[in-house]
């Protein structure tokens, strides 16, 4: 008896793309997940840095590099109590914007 479509899926057999993704096969979907995942990390990223929202993904890196590197010494700064005036965080988008 030839094996029915259902059963080809289940068994790893036919791979096929059906409507939903009910028929992805577990690479596709870990895939999938992965993607998704990245893309909501992206996101709350974006969310963190000062005008990230606005941001390509390669720019947002850049960014976030650049926002890691400078809240040390910037806690240094108001450690010192040296910040009374100008506000840290106009100071770190002002560096973005001249980079």
């Amino acid at each position: 008896m030839p094996a029915t479509p259902s059963a080809l899926r289940s068994s790893g057999g036919g791979g096929g793309g059906g409507e939903g993704g009910s028929g992805l096969s577990v690479p596709s979907a870990a895939a999938r997940e992965r993607r998704k995942q990245i893309s909501e990390k992206m996101q709350e990223l974006g969310r963190l840095i000062p005008g990230g929202g606005k941001m390509s993904t390669a720019e947002l890196l850049l960014a976030g590099q650049k926002y890691v590197q400078y809240l040390p010494a910037q806690i240094s700064i108001l450690e010192l109590d040296k910040c009374d005036k100008i506000s840290p965080f106009y100071v770190f988008s002002y560096q973005l914007i001249n980079y």
